[in-house]
């Protein structure tokens, strides 16, 4: 559940990297026709699953990923269990 200032909980933080991870492996056991179907939905070919594949990875680091200045987003430290992220 997510709570003010842009917190996460572990547990959701936990199951978001999961889909993810979940997210990669279909994209990348399928390629050609998830591709194909990607291009169709999308009108052209330059996002294609490589490019997908690529933000949902960067997507994975941003969940685990306080930042430069983890201060700069609040003076006060998160109760347990909660994990700042960038968004």
């Amino acid at each position: 559940m997510t709570t003010p200032h842009g917190r996460l909980d572990l547990s959701d933080v936990a199951e978001l990297a999961e889909l993810v991870q979940f997210l990669d492996a279909w994209l990348a056991s399928d390629h050609e026709h998830l591709d194909q179907s990607l291009t169709r939905y999308v009108g052209h070919d330059s996002y294609n699953i490589d490019r997908l594949r690529e933000d949902l990875g960067r997507f994975a680091v941003l969940l685990l990923d306080d930042g430069p200045n983890p201060s700069a987003h609040s003076q006060q430290q998160p109760p347990p269990g909660i994990v700042n992220v960038p968004f």
